[in-house]
């Protein structure tokens, strides 16, 4: 695993981060380094988990970012009858934090995505899930790191 291999060069001075992006089939990550984004990957929910778990066994976590889930009144209807398995996927990943003591921040999606995309264009910040084509779930995961390196903290989970 590349993320677990550089997490250990990391310094105690160096604020870290894990952003994640959830889905039911695919979840995107965002590892951050200070501020800047080291890597960018995809899982499917079940290798998040190991790998999250992992990363929050090494104790050099200082901060898991989340997309929060909320079903919009628009969406009701496709989403009728339906399992709903990415509030499962962060049901779990709420779990896991919680277990290793970790730091977790959650975001709404819809107040954070459109501004944070558009400050980081002005600012001449780069998406590198963009850039190497990593799909959508992952440059979700950097906007909501980008998101919290430029607003700090939002809502924590206690």
């Amino acid at each position: 695993m590349k993320t677990q291999a550089a997490i250990k060069t990391w310094t105690k001075d160096s604020r870290r981060m894990f952003a994640i992006d959830p889905g039911e089939v695919h979840c995107g990550t965002a590892t951050f380094v200070g501020k800047d984004c080291f890597e960018v990957q995809e899982f499917s929910p079940a290798r998040l988990f190991l790998e999250l778990e992992s990363l929050l066994r090494t104790d050099m976590l200082d901060v898991v970012v989340m997309e929060e889930f909320r079903l919009y009144p628009g969406k009701a209807n496709e989403q009728s009858f339906s399992q709903i398995k990415t509030v499962e996927v962060i049901g779990v990943i709420r779990y896991l934090v919680a277990r290793w003591s970790g730091a977790l921040l959650v975001q709404q999606p819809a107040l954070i995505k459109k501004p944070t995309r558009a400050r980081m264009k002005a600012l001449g910040i780069g998406n590198r899930a963009v850039t190497e084509r990593k799909g959508g779930h992952c440059a979700d995961a950097v906007l909501h790191g980008q998101h919290y390196i430029m607003h700090g903290y939002e809502k924590y989970e206690e």
